[in-house]
């Protein structure tokens, strides 16, 4: 017996989708960091609930910052596009999915790796703003170079993905994975 087959414009299981548009994408990070921000105030707010006090010198505020920013961040990521519909909120909203080259999903470790590396210029911009001393206290100094560098990684980011065909960033091309314009799949 034959297979049906599927209607007009119907994906095939695992058949790679056109990319998403840049415009779409960024969208969709927008939701996602209203959901993030969400999350690392409240991570912020439970640390000082718990008696973690404001930091006293630049190391203190580096570790508060990854472990109420960076971290959570990292988490939502990871687990978003790792789990069924390899899909973060933001990009559920707006129909959108990262896939690998073959359009299957991706395992947890390159998802991880993948949220990773798209946080790098954050973490640059992070260690920038608290050594040596925290950028709060530094009044009018002049900016850090690792700051400057951390801008340079993000315009990098997005000029990649500006030039791939596939609108595929620096994090995207290490992993074997792009974003692409589908609806999450139902189970």
């Amino acid at each position: 017996m034959l297979a049906p087959v599927p209607a007009q414009g119907a994906a095939l299981p695992h058949e790679p989708r056109a990319a998403a548009s840049l415009p779409r994408r960024a969208a969709a990070a927008g939701l996602d960091l209203l959901v993030v921000g969400t999350l690392a105030k409240l991570a912020s707010l439970a640390a000082t609930r718990v008696g973690w006090p404001e930091p006293p010198d630049a190391l203190h505020w580096h570790l508060r910052s990854l472990a109420t920013l960076s971290v959570p961040i990292w988490l939502y990521l990871t687990l978003g596009e790792a789990l069924p519909g390899s899909a973060t909120l933001g990009k559920r909203a707006l129909g959108l999915r990262v896939v690998d080259t073959y359009g299957g999903r991706l395992p947890l470790g390159r998802t991880a790796l993948r949220a990773l590396l798209k946080l790098g210029p954050l973490l640059l911009a992070q260690v920038a703003c608290a050594y040596p001393t925290p950028i709060t206290e530094l009044g009018t100094a002049p900016m850090p170079r690792l700051l400057v560098a951390a801008y340079a990684a993000l315009g990098l980011y997005v000029a990649t993905a500006m030039m791939s065909l596939k609108k595929q960033s620096v994090h995207d091309w290490a992993t074997s994975s792009y974003v692409i314009r589908s609806p999450v799949p139902s189970r």
